[in-house]
């Protein structure tokens, strides 16, 4: 994969994802896919990908704002870094710095390995 189809899978996943879009998620995933959180294996298969995401978008989370960086492409791998933000429903703000690594597989996520740092900042 070439740096501009790269930069086009993660455009395609950072609108996905500040979309909050269930049914959009699913389809940048295989149906086999496996998410790696901080060194640990929380999700294998298409129900625990669901499962984690619907978690994930946690509804009571307001104003959430994501940034996506691509860092490089190298053939199946793709290096992403973001910064995300915020409202918790206790009024208190977040922030998120992570760098991820995607396998990526007919076009789409076959692996997705994110290591995340979040803080609560107000």
């Amino acid at each position: 994969m070439n740096q501009a189809e790269a930069e086009q899978i993660v455009r395609q996943a950072e609108a996905v994802y500040r979309r909050r879009d269930i049914e959009a998620t699913m389809a940048l995933y295989t149906d086999d896919a496996v998410i790696v959180w901080n060194g640990r294996e929380v999700a294998r298969g298409a129900d625990a990908v669901r499962a984690f995401h619907e978690r994930f978008y946690d509804p009571s989370i307001r104003n959430v704002q994501l940034d996506k960086t691509l860092i490089a492409a190298s053939g199946d791998w793709i290096a992403v870094e973001w910064t995300a933000g915020w409202d918790n429903p206790d009024g208190t703000k977040a922030r998120q710095i992570a760098g991820e690594h995607w396998k990526m597989r007919g076009g789409k996520l076959c692996e997705w390995r994110a290591f995340v740092s979040t803080k609560r900042v107000a």
